[in-house]
């Protein structure tokens, strides 16, 4: 089984990775990264140091212009209710790259939506099929992102993997 995690940088996917990573070592996990060519410096050193950290070089996809290029092109003044960018710089070479090197007979693909998060995983899971997509953060939802944040600070996490409980929910 080919495991693709749809990797933004942020800590979500990067927990998501570290979960699917304990439950599937020998099967090849590709991290893939839609760069919008504008993101802060660091996100870009984090996912360097993650990358090393986990032993997975990330694939990064790009549309080739930013979002502002996009906006002069389209003619369109940005904001938060209508997500052209979204669409054209991530969705799109996304479903390229899947389209071309991950077959959705022997393909999950994977999205670090937290607990809190429940609501966007409908719209997320049509919006890539064929392909079947899981959400292993949601499956610990007492998780939370000061949790999240901690385990990747100093490598300790109090989840069983391969289980949705978590230590805390056995032991009370």
């Amino acid at each position: 089984m080919h495991h693709v995690i749809q990797w933004s940088g942020g800590i979500g996917s990067w927990a998501a990775t570290e979960l699917v990573h304990r439950n599937h070592p020998d099967d090849p996990i590709t991290l893939l990264f839609a760069d919008t060519k504008i993101e802060d410096s660091d996100l870009y050193r984090f996912n360097a140091d993650a990358s090393a950290r986990l032993g997975i070089p990330i694939t990064r996809v790009c549309d080739g212009q930013t979002p502002f290029e996009l906006f002069v092109q389209r003619r369109y003044l940005g904001n938060a209710r209508i997500a052209p960018c979204s669409q054209v710089l991530k969705q799109r070479p996304c479903r390229r790259w899947l389209t071309e090197h991950a077959d959705p007979a022997d393909t999950v693909l994977y999205v670090g939506l937290e607990p809190d998060e429940q609501r966007r995983a409908p719209a997320i899971t049509a919006g890539w099929h064929p392909w079947r997509v899981e959400y292993p953060l949601m499956q610990h939802s007492d998780l939370t992102k000061d949790d999240l944040l901690a385990w990747c600070r100093n490598g300790r996490h109090r989840l069983q993997v391969g289980s949705p409980t978590t230590a805390r929910d056995r032991a009370g």
